[in-house]
């Protein structure tokens, strides 16, 4: 039986709130205020998605993502460019990493490697 690639399911408090993504079109996602911010791609097309979650929610049930900044997750199977080191890009979105995450984020890239 062919398998098939493992879909992340992100999901929100309000009924419509569902996002089903391979993950290699998951980006990045962004605290805002009561809700989140899902950045993904879509036939290699930059998207994002409102969906009513807190950061942690989303953290908490998408084992996949890393939290870099108080703000911010990201998939660290994507892709990523250091601007400087306040700041990674994840395909061409701007990311602040805060100091305390960047030896995690260092990390979860090298067992990429």
């Amino acid at each position: 039986e062919p398998k098939t690639d493992p879909t992340i399911l992100i999901v929100g408090k309000n009924k419509l709130d569902i996002l089903q993504l391979a993950p290699q079109d998951l980006l990045a996602v962004k605290s805002a205020g009561n809700y989140v911010e899902v950045f993904y791609l879509e036939e290699n097309k930059l998207k994002k998605k409102l969906i009513r979650a807190t950061l942690k929610e989303i953290n908490d049930s998408v084992p996949v993502l890393l939290k870099i900044h108080r703000t911010h997750l990201i998939n660290p199977a994507q892709p990523i460019v250091w601007k400087d080191n306040k700041t990674i890009t994840v395909s061409s979105l701007a990311i602040p990493i805060s100091s305390a995450y960047q030896e995690a984020l260092l990390k979860a890239i090298k067992v990429r490697h």
